[in-house]
């Protein structure tokens, strides 16, 4: 979907919990699934089986969430290595995708962890770091580290709350990522809005847990 103001193209990703929300999401202007279980735990691992289900039943990407466990970002050995089966099962079932974050006991990113995942994920599997970005203390250094890493894409609000509070940190970071690293923003992102986060911060990627149809063009001045 172009958009007039800035020449860019615009994408909208809808995190969904069951097959039915994503048939219904791609049916209302999705561009691709976030499939997740408990989403009111900010999303946690989806079922084997529900995998299966919303591959055979949708055309657009899917990538899956993994993050074995609610709550913090800080993982154990064990959480890790289960982590890098379902990265492994994700693969082997056909997703397009997969969606994690690890953080480190200081809320840094966990670097050994993270190279771990990417290194299981590639070269099959486009990689979104999700919100846990949001608490390290420093975005420009964090989204260095993931460029080095080798992730494809984060999903950020540029700090807590919604995206629509931290539109100047959005523009900064997606004018640093200059095209290395999609900056994938989310968090409250809805159809009245968009336009304005759009237009402000020339975010080619949209998250929301609401699907909407994007207009063929953005004419916000």
């Amino acid at each position: 979907v172009s958009t007039q103001s800035t020449g860019f193209m615009s994408l909208l990703e809808v995190c969904v919990e069951n097959t039915e929300q994503a048939v219904e999401a791609q049916k209302n202007g999705a561009s691709r699934i976030e499939l997740c279980s408990e989403l009111d735990k900010d999303g946690l691992s989806p079922q084997k089986q529900e995998i299966t289900r919303c591959l055979t039943k949708v055309t657009i990407p899917v990538h899956v969430m993994v993050r074995p466990k609610a709550g913090n970002f800080v993982y154990s050995k064990e959480e890790i290595a289960q982590m890098l089966e379902e990265i492994k099962q994700a693969k082997s079932l056909g997703a397009n995708g997969v969606v994690f974050g690890v953080l480190d006991l200081n809320n840094m990113i966990d670097k050994y962890a993270t190279e771990l995942l990417v290194k299981a994920s590639k070269p099959e599997l486009s990689i979104t770091f999700h919100r846990a970005f949001d608490y390290i203390p420093d975005h420009n250094a964090g989204l260095e580290t993931l460029i080095t890493l080798g992730v494809d894409r984060v999903l950020t609000s540029g700090g807590p709350g919604s995206a629509v509070q931290h539109l100047p940190v959005l523009q900064k970071l997606i004018s640093q990522a200059a095209g290395r690293i999609v900056v994938l923003v989310g968090g409250g992102v809805r159809a009245h809005n968009y336009e304005e986060i759009v237009s402000k911060t020339h975010a080619i990627e949209l998250h929301s847990s609401t699907s909407f149809q994007l207009k063929s063009s953005l004419n916000k001045q």
